[in-house]
């Protein structure tokens, strides 16, 4: 089991991409927390990770409030004592093209998928960089890369949580902490469930290939993106 002795956070833990790393995670030997707003589907894959073998916990909390955000990363580590995976996966997504969005839709789009990242990370740093380990990754997205239809205000905050893991490790001045990105293959998130998602191949901001071989069009999108959010902090420092 690769991640044995490994404790990973995982925002948007309740559903989808979330939900299968969750699981991933947890039968790879990590001990896992979960983060998000409905505690009825936290309870159930808190469930899921419990019969994979592994501890959990699940934490109600909404990434655009910092109060949230520190809570969740405090009870992980009062839990489990530390923390090396930060896997930032919260997003919404409004199919729309900017004069068809509404302002309350670009707030919330920027507050979960962006907001949400840098204050998870805020909170997460500060441990890892005491234990001189860890990793940040960011679920990010193709559509922050080459845009598409009906896809601008998903697409600065995703192109952002793409591009700041090359920042911000000069904010830990190589004190053992590292962060990237990932970018999904084809899936459908909850709040757009008619969403046919990007056509991007599975991918991180190192350039490497994704894990397994798998592709855009995979049948089992949101398992391939576990493996490749698996796969990210197996092959860096953490």
């Amino acid at each position: 089991m690769r991640l044995a002795g490994k404790v990973a956070l995982i925002t948007g833990g309740t559903s989808g991409i979330g939900r299968a790393t969750a699981a991933l995670f947890a039968r790879e030997g990590a001990r896992v927390a979960l983060t998000g707003r409905d505690e009825v589907r936290g309870r159930v894959v808190l469930h899921e990770v419990k019969s994979a073998g592994s501890e959990g916990i699940f934490v109600r909390s909404d990434v655009r409030l910092a109060d949230d955000c520190r809570r969740a990363v405090d009870e992980t580590i009062k839990a489990f004592k530390r923390l090396d995976i930060l896997f930032n996966n919260a997003g919404v997504f409004f199919p729309h093209t900017v004069p068809d969005s509404t302002e309350e839709e670009w707030d919330q789009t920027v507050d979960v998928n962006l907001k949400g990242t840098y204050l998870m990370s805020k909170f997460a740093l500060p441990h890892m960089i005491a234990q001189r380990s860890g990793v940040i990754v960011n679920n990010s997205s193709g559509w922050g890369l080459v845009g598409g239809t009906r896809r601008p205000p998903t697409a600065l905050p995703r192109g952002a949580s793409f591009s700041s893991p090359r920042r911000w490790p000069s904010t830990t001045d190589g004190r053992g902490s590292g962060s990237t990105a990932s970018v999904p293959a084809t899936s459908r998130p909850r709040c757009c469930p008619k969403t046919r998602g990007c056509a991007a191949s599975p991918g991180t901001s190192t350039s490497r290939p994704p894990p397994a071989g798998r592709s855009a069009g995979s049948a089992s999108p949101r398992r391939s993106r576990a493996r490749c959010c698996f796969w990210l902090p197996t092959t860096r420092r953490s």
